[in-house]
């Protein structure tokens, strides 16, 4: 591109006037002469500059095609010095006589002709005429193999390697070799010619045709993050994702369990963490309704708990939860509580991680910040463990991890600068609260029902039955030969609670007096129990239960000490037991649950002394 400058002499058309610069006046003046009337006057060089109006008279070098400059990245480092070289020979003689071109040409070494033909070349193409003609002749040299090679190469490209057989460069250069042969061709390209001819093809579309759709758009679509740029106030959209936490916990003796699943929910406006469930249970709808039940609730009781120094503030129903199409989300458990708390659910596209990126990159801070720093990590593939003796290594404890992960995310996480929202995520949070004030379920109690399980049951006269136990109270029996709808906690099967199809008001119904011994047991404990006595192939009575309980027990403690999945199983039936116990049900507020006293037996005609427990398959 040729410079302007206004030195004396330079001619320059302004307003429809020519004009010689005849001084200049530092810094942004210059006297200038009209060419028209004779005269002279000062004018600015920055609003002449600035003018449509202005333009050289005279501009030699003039570059024809200044759109060949607009990218040199192309051109080799070495080549690109030469052109600059040169360059500066030809702006410095470009004006000058034939006698001090000739000088200069015997100064540089170059012949006249050559300094002649380097400025032709800087008018046509700018710098990239300069650059030496041996490389422009290389980029552009015609191919050195006949036809029937380079349709051979071609079809090999385009039907073999393009394929999602996914051949390698060896096996392609194989294919083009036993071809070429075959067809009694006399040049046939080497390996480097089949390599360098692969790099030179078009990356995306090769990506596109060997690896498939999703891994060209995991690598080649636009993701310019617009989704959460529209969010406006906190707990307008919600991310719900599991992870299986790289890293071994062990029991309290010592003894590794395995891996244990995180669930979580972050807010999109704010990046703060909203939720989360920790435990050895598969991905399953309980596990999102715990991570649910954590998120909306208060967290003062988990401050206390884990001496916070940094309270965990997040709280509150979100209006829309984004998750991806795991079953546990499209099960009739989750999808039916998240319409009865009035939040909204969202599914993210098959195959598209990308769309929950929010969730997906907190993962990854958790396990470069925390995980990755704690004994017994099992890495993020076998090659990086090497010699590393992950349960070994163990030294956790459920109840230890589940403490680092609370103070790594209400102390260090959520008081950190966070690079996609510009400020620390709690700073965030409340900035968006001022927006829009979270909201809350009508009563505590609405919570805890709406995130139990439910089935549906037909109330005969001796009660429901369900996972083998006879539920009884004198409520049940206007609906005797009804379908009625209830729902449980599966850690404690003491109580289920019934919707009244009259009023939609639930009614707690205890177990029958002679199954009292199964208090607090879970539905997996129970199972654990039926499969015993199905296994001794003995009548199941009272007696029976309670002894079958003392001798799973033992043999239970006996596993704890042998096998790893059976400590495993202990640990998720130790937490099953404990989960939820700050609310309870059974003594619900407002009216909407009633709680039955447990009942001597029913008001039926028919008693049945003997039960069973029965195992769902």
């Amino acid at each position: 591109m040729p410079n302007t400058n206004f030195n004396c002499g330079t001619r320059f058309i302004y307003k429809g006037a020519t004009f010689v610069v005849q001084e200049q006046i530092p810094p942004f003046q210059i006297m200038a002469k009209d060419i028209g009337t004779r005269k002279s006057k000062v004018l600015n060089v920055r609003e002449i500059y600035a003018s449509p109006e202005f333009r050289l008279e005279t501009a030699p070098l003039v570059i024809s095609n200044p759109a060949a400059n607009l990218d040199l990245s192309d051109v080799p480092e070495k080549y690109l010095a030469v052109a600059n070289r040169r360059y500066e020979i030809v702006t410095r003689v470009a004006k000058s006589s034939k006698k001090e071109k000739l000088e200069a040409a015997a100064k540089e070494g170059c012949g006249i002709m050559s300094l002649y033909r380097w400025i032709k070349a800087y008018i046509k193409d700018g710098l990239r005429g300069l650059i030496p003609d041996h490389y422009k002749k290389r980029a552009c040299q015609k191919s050195r193999f006949e036809d029937a090679t380079e349709n051979i190469m071609r079809t090999v490209f385009e039907n073999e390697w393009a394929s999602l057989k996914k051949l390698s460069k060896i096996e392609i250069y194989r294919i083009i070799d036993h071809r070429c042969r075959m067809e009694g061709l006399n040049r046939i390209p080497s390996r480097r010619t089949v390599n360098n001819r692969i790099l030179k093809r078009s990356q995306s579309k090769d990506i596109l045709k060997r690896q498939g759709k999703k891994a060209h758009a995991g690598q080649y679509e636009p993701t310019p993050g617009t989704f959460a740029n529209k969010m406006s106030h906190s707990l307008e959209c919600i991310q719900i994702d599991h992870k299986r936490m790289d890293v071994i916990v062990v029991d309290s003796a010592g003894n590794p369990i395995g891996r244990p699943w995180l669930t979580l929910g972050i807010d999109v406006f704010s990046r703060s963490i909203w939720g989360i469930h920790l435990g050895f249970n598969a991905p399953s709808s309980m596990s999102v309704a715990m991570c649910l039940y954590n998120g909306i609730q208060f967290k003062n009781d988990i401050n206390e708990k884990f001496r916070l120094k940094t309270p965990w503030r997040m709280y509150g129903l979100p209006e829309r939860i984004v998750v991806d199409n795991g079953k546990e989300f499209h099960s009739i458990h989750f999808e039916s509580a998240c319409a009865q708390l009035g939040i909204k659910l969202d599914y993210r596209k098959p195959y598209t991680p990308r769309h929950g990126g929010v969730v997906e990159r907190f993962f990854e801070t958790l396990d470069q910040r925390l995980v990755s720093t704690l004994e017994g990590k099992t890495f993020s593939h076998p090659k990086e463990r090497g010699e590393y003796l992950s349960e070994k290594e163990s030294c956790l404890t459920l109840e230890d991890l589940e403490k680092m992960i609370y103070i790594f995310i209400a102390e260090l996480y959520q008081e950190g600068f966070h690079s996609g929202v510009g400020c620390m995520p709690n700073r965030k949070w409340e900035d968006g609260v001022q927006v829009a004030q979270p909201a809350l379920p009508s009563n505590r109690d609405d919570l805890m029902l709406f995130l139990m399980k439910e089935e549906k049951r037909i109330v005969n006269r001796a009660g429901i039955v369900f996972n083998g136990i006879r539920y009884w109270h004198d409520d049940l029996i206007p609906l005797i030969r009804k379908a009625v709808g209830f729902r449980y906690d599966p850690r404690n099967i003491s109580f289920i609670y019934v919707i009244n199809p009259e009023n939609n008001q639930f009614l707690g119904i205890p177990a029958r007096p002679e199954y009292n011994h199964l208090s607090g047991l879970s539905v997996w404990e129970i199972q654990k129990i039926g499969k015993l006595l199905y296994q001794e192939r003995m009548r199941p009575t009272s007696a029976n239960s309670l002894m079958a309980r003392e001798r799973l027990e033992l043999i239970r403690r006996e596993a704890m000490r042998k096998t790893k999945s059976a400590r495993k199983e202990q640990k998720i039936i130790e937490s099953h037991s404990q989960a939820f116990q700050t609310a309870s049900i059974g003594q619900c507020q407002g009216g909407i649950v009633k709680t039955a006293e447990p009942c001597a037996e029913p008001k039926s005609s028919e008693v049945l002394e003997d039960y069973e427990i029965s195992i769902e398959k």
